[in-house]
């Protein structure tokens, strides 16, 4: 089942955050460019109300509340 995070992305938006997370270039994420990677996390960090990506990831898997 989906965490109240995962509920509010797309799965691109997720794969996105997961592959940063796990130590991935901006550049091989996904197959996509910099600059688009760099708009999802934007987006997903807005959606989250978080500045850093661990805290994003925290999140994305249900240890703090979404902003809605």
């Amino acid at each position: 089942t989906p965490t109240e995070a995962e509920a509010l992305f797309s799965a691109r938006e997720i794969e996105v955050l997961r592959l940063l997370g796990a130590g991935r270039a901006a550049k091989e994420t996904a197959g996509l460019t910099e600059a688009t990677v760099a708009i999802y996390r934007k987006q997903a960090f807005k959606k989250l109300g978080v500045h850093k990506l661990p805290v994003a990831l925290n999140k994305l898997h249900g240890e703090h509340k979404v902003v809605k």
